[in-house]
């Protein structure tokens, strides 16, 4: 049976959110207390909507970050973070043609031509202009995480987005094979 996208939005959070525990959300003076062992972490993007929230709040536990951007993004905002520059996008690559599916295997990723082409690139700026206002994130976490525990054993079971990690490995090398022929 194929999964909607609301499904999948769905699962995706439910996935993310069952990472929540109740320890998790306990008081905010706990979280900021730092870590027993520092970790070195990549951060994807940081710079923009949550991930300068993140960045400061993994920094102020003690951990060592590093941000992996484009640069285009309020870039002097941390500026004594390493940053490395650069795009994650796969260029001309076909994922497609791996039978890589959009929102199924990879629920980040969408195709940048037909019905999809530019759909991540659009900006809101207009509609926080006009009021546009978003949940706060613990509540959308919560709301997820009940939702999730509200679901049968087996429903749970059938929960799952993202490649299998097999099946991540033989997509990568393709990719691989194909960059080296160029």
């Amino acid at each position: 049976m194929a999964m909607t996208r609301r499904q999948l939005l769905r699962t995706t959070a439910a996935t993310v959110a069952s990472s929540a525990t109740p320890r998790a959300r306990a008081a905010d003076d706990r979280e900021r207390k730092p870590a027993a062992k520092p970790l070195r972490i990549l951060v994807l993007g940081g710079t923009g909507f949550i991930g300068p929230h993140q960045v400061r709040h993994a920094r102020e536990r003690g951990h060592v970050l590093t941000l992996f951007n484009r640069g285009r993004t309020n870039p002097g905002l941390f500026p004594d973070v390493e940053t490395l520059h650069g795009d994650r996008a796969v260029g001309s690559y076909d994922l497609a043609a791996q039978k890589v599916r959009p929102w199924i295997d990879l629920p980040v990723w969408l195709p940048p031509h037909g019905r999809t082409a530019g759909f991540a690139r659009r900006s809101n700026r207009r509609a926080l202009a006009k009021g546009l206002t978003f949940r706060p994130l613990a509540d959308t976490t919560a709301a997820t995480l009940a939702f999730y525990e509200a679901q049968s054993e087996d429903r749970k079971a059938q929960l799952r987005a993202g490649l299998a990690p097999a099946r991540e490995k033989e997509v990568l090398a393709a990719w691989h094979a194909r960059e080296n022929k160029s």
